[in-house]
């Protein structure tokens, strides 16, 4: 072998290594930042968050960086942590397990313009919401040692940055006409 051959090898190897990092890097930053890959992660996070009265993966299963960030902005005067509190408070103490998404029904761009809206009206950020899905699940609830089925619910899931959200944010649901 030439030694420009080598050298040429020592660049391409250099190159690969190069775009190997920055791919690794890439899928780090997307991994760690909030929200989940799928709406049964987003669904069953939200859950477990609630039963583990955990703030911070409440934050993570609901609200982009950038909304829990600019969480009070707008014409919106509650922090955050006040919300998760009162999240919790509404739970009761129950837990919550085995979570099984049944169906998830895509709403349409028109539902998403709606909730983009929304967000800014309320928050005044844009969130950048691309999908917004109706989703039918089951449970089983835990309250006081005695297990319950939900029966099938409804709640909606949103599509921002490539992961899904739990919607959990009673004034962006009302606004938008959702229920």
């Amino acid at each position: 072998m030439s030694e420009t051959e080598v050298n040429k090898g020592k660049i391409v190897a250099i190159i690969l290594i190069i775009i190997l990092v920055l791919a690794a890097a890439g899928a780090a930053i997307f991994i760690l930042r909030p929200g989940y890959i799928s709406v049964d992660s987003a669904v069953e996070g939200y859950y477990n968050a609630i039963s583990t009265e955990n703030a911070s993966k409440y934050k993570h299963s609901c609200y982009t960086s950038k909304w829990e960030k600019n969480y009070l902005s707008g014409a919106n005067t509650t922090e955050l942590d006040t919300t998760v509190s009162s999240a919790f408070s509404k739970q009761s103490g129950a837990s919550y397990s085995d979570v099984s998404v049944i169906s998830t029904e895509d709403l349409g761009d028109n539902y998403v313009a709606i909730i983009n809206e929304s967000i800014q009206r309320i928050y005044g950020i844009d969130v950048k919401v691309t999908k917004l899905y109706r989703v039918n699940f089951t449970m089983q609830s835990t309250y006081n040692g005695t297990k319950t089925n939900t029966g099938t619910l409804t709640r909606y899931c949103y599509k921002s940055g490539g992961k899904w959200f739990f919607l959990a944010d009673v004034g962006v649901i009302v606004d938008t006409g959702l229920e």
